[in-house]
């Protein structure tokens, strides 16, 4: 079994406190993820576990899969709804047409408040892009 760090489950500790940041900097990755990377380990093992009968937190939300964090915090539907009411679908195909790269209407909205105040063509090349 695991073990816990005593940090988690303290009820005197404070969240990212100078004692709870060394302990959690220090537990090797298998402990936080509850086995070695790549073995199909539960991310975020350790908080988890800690958490799991406490009360604090419905056992759906403990035990939810990981998201990418604008999917979690509910963001990217709203940021997508907000960027196409900007940005026209003919705006999006003429900057597809004259090749700039972009993947949808939101991530044309973000291009272009990034060329407005980087300005250079060069500054874009500099950004990378997610899998997804």
């Amino acid at each position: 079994a695991m073990r816990i760090p005593p940090w988690f489950k303290r009820k005197d500790a404070e969240a990212g406190s100078a004692v709870g940041v060394a302990d959690a900097a220090g537990l090797a990755d298998a402990a936080v993820i509850g086995g070695a990377a790549g073995t199909g380990a539960i991310t975020k093992w350790c908080l988890r576990e800690a958490f799991s009968g406490s009360g604090l937190l419905p056992e759906e939300i403990i035990q939810r899969g990981k998201e990418k964090f604008s999917e979690g915090t509910g963001a990217a539907d709203v940021l997508a709804e907000f960027a196409e009411r900007h940005v026209s679908a003919k705006d999006y195909a003429d900057a597809r047409a004259n090749g700039i790269q972009v993947r949808s209407q939101e991530e044309f909205y973000y291009y272009q408040i990034f060329k407005s105040e980087f300005g250079q063509d060069s500054a874009c090349n500099l950004v990378g892009r997610s899998r997804s």
